[in-house]
């Protein structure tokens, strides 16, 4: 029996995005993975759901902010137009009001017991105790200034901060419009404030970008105690604007530049590393990770990258991605994509679930704008629902020969955890300059299994895997575990 020429035993380090660079227990890429539940092996994770607004097949427009109320256990969504939605049945959306001041939905937030959000110039409040189309006062506070992003953040203090422009606003409650403020701090002329977020309990931290909104040219994050006439400490970061922050456990994560590269930076600390850098082949075009395209959930952290162009696709396709929120144990992980470009992930929201009922959902705000089509897309996690029926998808690095050699292949396996009823498992291969890949073996689903091999010749220069695995479709939980990947035969002199 010819010995393994490649073999593939652990995927607990998760994506490089890389063909050829990375550890030994990493892959090129993947989609809907899950390398944690069982470290080393892999598994398929949850499956994905398209949502509709009730009465039609089509989301009308993008979200900028989804907020699960406690208040009223209402899900809400802020529309880039105007409208406020909010969602009906686990599938479906209504629009609970159309606001009659201008601009689209900025940012919104669920405080004190009420519903808070941005538009153009004005703040508006929805009271939670009301129904879900009432209770609505469009123009509580006015005198914002007209910025494209008004980003709102219920910091460690609990009062709600408001990003405006060069200042940055604060509520303390929502009593009376006097309960905010539009300037309780001044970041002086030409900075704007992009994204909001604690560091530690002691300071917000302010992503501020210098210059125009659309062009800046300078970044810094400022932090500010939330009492000072002014920030008391900065943190420089190496690009020229900031698009997104988050705090999690002692760390503050940060998105900046035209490719959206990923910075983090302890609490302890006041220096930027970075922990991953985005591939943009084309200059022209830039990167977006949006102010509420972020969220964290059980120690991980969610993000949305947006504005890829098809050039840079196959190397960081548009889509959600995670990582956890240590960065010692810092891995990447595509979550779920579309065709991978041109779409724009404007904002994630986490739906607490009940247990035993409906898990936490994420819900993703989506425009392809190749197709000119919005999508409303959530976790298949409600009840009755088939947690893993999607296929997930597994890209190895590619195997080249040595200089003067071949690659002679002679058999194909997987071995797997006893294969439960209802799953399925693909093996796919690329080899040279192949544009398409060629099946091994296709929706092997034989119940109890604990290995596929096939019999088949190859020679060739290089070599590539693929593995598309799924959970049963009949059964809400349950789904295989890859062990291993394997190719049997050896190198030869090319002829």
């Amino acid at each position: 029996m010819p010995k393994p020429i490649i073999e593939i035993n652990d995927f607990k380090g998760g994506m490089t995005l890389s063909d050829k660079m990375g550890r030994s227990d990493q892959f090129k890429i993947g989609e809907k993975l899950d390398f944690g539940s069982r470290p080393g092996k892999l598994a398929p994770g949850n499956a994905w759901e398209t949502m509709t607004l009730t009465g039609t097949s089509t989301i009308p427009t993008g979200f900028n902010a989804i907020v699960d109320a406690k208040k009223d256990g209402e899900t809400y969504f802020a529309g880039r137009d105007t409208k406020i939605y909010y969602k009906n049945t686990p599938s479906t959306i209504l629009m609970s009001t159309d606001s009659d001041q201008t601009g689209l939905i900025r940012d919104m937030v669920e405080f004190d017991e009420k519903l808070m959000f941005l538009q153009n110039t004005t703040l508006g409040i929805k009271d939670l105790s009301a129904a879900t189309g009432a209770g609505y006062t469009f123009d509580f506070k006015t005198g914002f200034a007209n910025k494209t992003y008004h980003p709102i953040h219920i910091a460690a203090d609990n009062n709600a901060y408001i990003g405006n422009g060069k200042y940055v606003g604060k509520a303390t409650t929502l009593d009376t419009s006097t309960d905010v403020s539009t300037n309780a701090l001044d970041l002086v002329d030409d900075w704007n404030v992009r994204a909001l977020a604690d560091f530690g309990y002691r300071y917000l931290a302010i992503g501020a970008n210098y210059g125009s909104e659309s062009a800046p040219i300078n970044s810094k994050i400022l932090l500010w105690d939330r009492e000072a006439s002014t920030w008391n400490d900065e943190i420089s970061i190496p690009e020229t604007e900031i698009k997104a922050m988050k705090y999690e456990s002692g760390y503050l994560w940060v998105w900046g530049g035209k490719s959206c590269n990923l910075y983090v930076v302890s609490e302890s600390s006041r220096t930027a590393t970075k922990m991953f850098s985005f591939s943009r082949e084309d200059p022209q075009y830039i990167h977006e990770v949006y102010p509420k395209a972020v969220l964290s959930q059980k120690g991980t952290i969610y993000f949305g990258l947006s504005n890829v162009k098809e050039a840079s696709s196959d190397k960081n396709p548009a889509a959600i991605y995670s990582f956890p929120a240590d960065p010692n144990k810092f891995t990447l992980n595509l979550i779920k994509k579309r065709n991978g470009y041109d779409e724009r992930y404007y904002s994630l929201g986490l739906e607490w679930g009940t247990s035993g009922s409906v898990g936490d959902m994420i819900h993703a705000s989506v425009y392809d704008s190749d197709a000119t089509k919005y999508y409303l897309d959530r976790e298949n996690l409600a009840s009755g629902e088939k947690f893993y029926k999607d296929n997930a998808t597994y890209e190895s690095f590619t195997y080249s020969a040595p200089t003067g050699q071949q690659i002679i292949a002679e058999a194909f396996g997987v071995e797997f955890d006893t294969l439960p009823a209802g799953c399925a498992i693909t093996l796919s291969y690329k080899k040279d300059n192949d544009s398409s890949w060629g099946a091994v073996f296709s929706d092997f689903s034989t119940t109890s299994a604990y290995e596929k091999i096939i019999k088949k010749y190859l020679r060739c220069n290089s070599l590539k895997l693929r593995l598309a695995i799924r959970g049963s479709v009949s059964t809400a939980t349950t789904r295989p575990f890859i062990k291993r990947i394997y190719v049997l035969g050896g190198l030869t002199s090319k002829p």
